[in-house]
Order: C-alpha cells, then sequence, then structure tokens
C-alpha cells in the first residue's frame, strides 16, 4: 500500500473511540464528556470548561483550543504528525501498522512529555546549560553580557555563559550528559518522594500513619498506590541510562 494512502485510511479510522483510549492512557479523567483542560499553561479548576465533542475532539472553551486525538499524541510525546500517528496507533491503540516504510528507530529512546512531567520536569522548554569559558582570579572583573562568576577554587574563579535550550529534548541531543544529569536527579527525587510516603504510613507519629493505623483500606490502597509510581519511576530511569554520551 501506498504510504500516503496508508496514513490517510489510519487517520480516517481515528474518532471518538480512539480519543476516548488517548485520554485514558494520558489519565485525563473525563465525566460526561467533560472534563480539566488538558493544554499546556492553561491552570484550569472548572470541569464544564473543557468538552469532548461527538467528533473525537477536545475543545475548550475557556482557551480556546482544540485538538484531535493525533494532536494529543504530539503534544505529550513531543513527535511530528507521522510518528505520533504511528505511535497512537501502536502503542495506544494496540494496532498492527500497514504494509509500508516502518518509521526509523529514534537515536535516543523516547522521553515523552508525560515522562517528564512525572518526574517533576514541567517545563522542558526552560532548561539552561551552563557553558565554561575561561578562570579569572579577580571577582569584580567586568564579565560580558549574559556570563558570570562561580568559585572554582580558593583562588580562582570560573567564568561561565548561561544560554537558553529550545526544549529538554534539544538538550538531549546536544548536551546529553546534562540532560541525563537532570533527568537523572529528578527521577530519584520522584521515587524518594514515593518510598517516604511508604515509609510514612507504618509509622503513626506522621499524618499518613494515624490514617493508616485508623483505615486498612486507605493503608492498601495508598501502598498499591506508591508501588506503582515507583516502579514508573524504574520504568523510566531504564529510559534515561540509555542516554549516551
Amino acid at each position: 500500500m501506498n504510504k500516503l494512502d496508508a496514513l490517510n485510511e489510519m487517520k480516517r479510522q481515528i474518532g471518538y473511540s480512539e480519543m476516548e483510549q488517548v485520554l485514558s492512557y494520558y489519565n485525563i479523567r473525563v465525566i460526561r464528556k467533560k472534563m480539566l483542560c488538558p493544554f499546556p499553561g492553561h491552570n484550569d479548576r472548572h470541569l464544564g470548561n473543557c468538552t469532548l465533542t461527538d467528533r473525537g475532539y477536545v475543545y475548550c472553551f475557556a482557551c480556546g483550543r482544540k485538538a484531535s486525538a493525533i494532536d494529543m499524541v504530539m503534544m505529550n510525546e513531543n513527535l511530528e504528525f507521522v510518528p505520533a500517528l504511528e505511535f497512537l496507533w501502536t502503542t495506544i491503540l494496540g494496532r498492527t501498522l500497514p504494509e509500508y516504510d516502518k518509521p526509523e528507530k529514534r537515536k535516543y529512546p523516547v522521553l515523552s512529555v508525560k515522562d517528564l512531567s512525572f518526574i517533576g520536569l514541567n517545563s522542558p522548554s526552560i532548561k539552561y546549560v551552563r557553558f565554561y569559558i575561561n578562570l579569572s582570579e579577580d571577582k569584580d572583573e567586568d564579565l560580558p553580557k549574559d556570563c558570570y562568576m562561580d568559585r572554582d577554587g580558593l583562588d580562582n574563579f570560573g567564568i561561565y555563559k548561561k544560554e537558553r535550550s529550545n526544549s529538554f529534548f534539544d538538550l538531549i541531543e546536544n548536551d546529553p550528559k546534562t540532560a541525563k544529569g537532570i533527568a537523572t536527579a529528578k527521577c530519584k527525587d520522584t521515587e524518594k518522594y514515593y518510598l517516604g510516603i511508604l515509609k510514612d504510613l507504618d509509622d503513626v507519629s506522621t499524618e499518613y500513619g494515624k490514617t493508616a493505623a485508623f483505615d486498612a483500606g486507605f493503608k492498601k490502597d495508598s501502598k498499591e498506590y506508591c508501588l506503582s509510581q515507583i516502579e514508573k519511576c524504574k520504568f523510566i530511569m531504564k529510559k534515561i541510562n540509555k542516554i549516551h554520551y
């Protein structure tokens, strides 16, 4: 089958039911076709602002944005149209791709926006990279624009320049060592957070422990939830560990 025809046929088959599966995959709760706005930058607290239309689109009356199922995948996975359609088709819907040229493998493992958000990197477009320039013995030296000093020893001061990376995914491509360090630290912090809650559930001196002592169901559900989140951290860490430099 011609690739363009195959992609168009796949797109034609994605509608209301498929959007429901996409929203479920991204843990977006829908109540009578209403939901909190899933679009970045809109801190929505009103359930009625955003709706799932009969044609399978998400539309927010407050921020005015609209998205198809493919748009949602592009937004959450940082993918272009064709890779997003293939990801939706195979990973979310569990369908087999038609016979045509298969997608190229990525250079790096897929760290999705969902992964980054889970470990606390909610704004992957505002990361800064520190570039070393030289040493100085004069802490009052006039520095070029966008440069700053940091003590690198007892007598010397390092001069660095802080430059903005367009996105965390660009940072992975251009400075994988820095990206890996940031992601690793955030993932460990997230895992430590849930391990801490597990510990508190058995400690009656904590708020979690006090509640758990009187509510066995709460304790059981909380432990299961924390363990699932810890497993998610381990899964994301496996992706991070495959970033090479």
